[in-house]
């Protein structure tokens, strides 16, 4: 049976608990034409595909697919907005998310939710995108500069901007949230080498201390033909960069809110509906730094 992922302590602390239903953009051109049969692979694609790829016409299929089955999850009801970076193949995917939400959740557009790669330069120019993303749930607020475009982003810039991201979730006022995300920017966002396919869908469970949990595949589609696991099949995955390590709880109130939001984002829960409460009654009052009985107290 699947399990959740306990992740490293990467987000900064935060107000209260944020639940944040990840999806992985579905199949761009680009993705179909590297998996095409005798396609040549990525030196043989457009060069407009190379910058910016968007949707094939089976990942709008994909998208739809995984944008129902966000909107049959029970946290989807308190999603207030879809979190999307500046390239053609997110925003379409959010769309098809937003729309199963019920068409009026707002998509705000950052880059530093962009895909990471470190052989070629990736984006189009914002004004591009705005001309053919008119929607007006697209909110650009802080989607300003677009200079990234014009260069290969520095292998050793790119963790730092997943810091950034982590931190401008965290700061948004949504309690919950839809992320599009990419599939190697996602490994350095969460701090493992978990490889998200096209369309996958998890959930991460972000806690006030910043540890998070994230869930096995909520949904997978079921082949994973033309399913890249990367959005950069040109880069080199010996060279990315190591996640980092997980540091130890250095307290007994950080092991208890680790305790709890493991058990909270596991199927264990469910299953053990007897002892669960239990554990999660156990750790509250380790959270609030209850002391054991004098008895069990050591030397006592």
């Amino acid at each position: 049976m699947a399990t959740a992922h306990a992740l490293p302590v990467l987000f900064p602390p935060g107000p209260s608990r944020k639940t944040i239903l990840v999806v992985r953009h579905a199949q761009s051109e680009l993705n179909a034409h590297k998996h095409a049969p005798d396609s040549g692979g990525i030196a043989t694609a457009p060069q407009a595909w190379r910058a910016d790829a968007p949707l094939s016409a089976l990942g709008r299929e994909q998208a739809a697919e995984a944008a129902a089955a966000v909107a049959e999850l029970s946290e989807a009801a308190t999603a207030a907005v879809v979190a999307a970076a500046p390239l053609a193949r997110s925003l379409q995917t959010a769309l098809a998310v937003s729309d199963a939400l019920g068409g009026s959740l707002p998509i705000a557009v950052s880059p530093l939710l962009r895909e990471a790669t470190k052989k070629r330069p990736i984006g189009r120019p914002l004004a591009d995108l705005r001309a053919e993303f008119t929607d007006p749930r697209f909110d650009w607020t802080d989607a300003t500069d677009d200079s990234w475009i014009a260069s290969v982003e520095d292998v050793k810039a790119a963790p730092a901007r997943a810091e950034a991201a982590r931190a401008w979730i965290a700061a948004r006022p949504e309690p919950d949230l839809v992320l599009i995300t990419h599939g190697t920017f996602f490994k350095l966002l969460s701090g493992t080498q978990l490889k998200l396919v096209n369309a996958e869908l998890r959930s991460l469970i972000v806690e006030p201390s910043g540890a998070a949990v994230l869930s096995p595949p909520l949904f997978r589609l079921a082949s994973a033909a033309h399913n890249d696991d990367s959005d950069a099949p040109d880069s080199d995955p010996a060279a990315d960069p190591a996640p980092a390590p997980a540091p130890a709880p250095d307290s007994l109130e950080d092991l208890a809110r680790l305790l709890s939001s493991q058990i909270r984002g596991s199927d264990w829960l469910s299953a053990n509906p007897a002892t669960g409460p239990t554990l999660l009654e156990l750790a509250a009052e380790l959270t609030a730094g209850t002391s054991p009985p004098a008895d069990d107290q050591p030397g006592q």
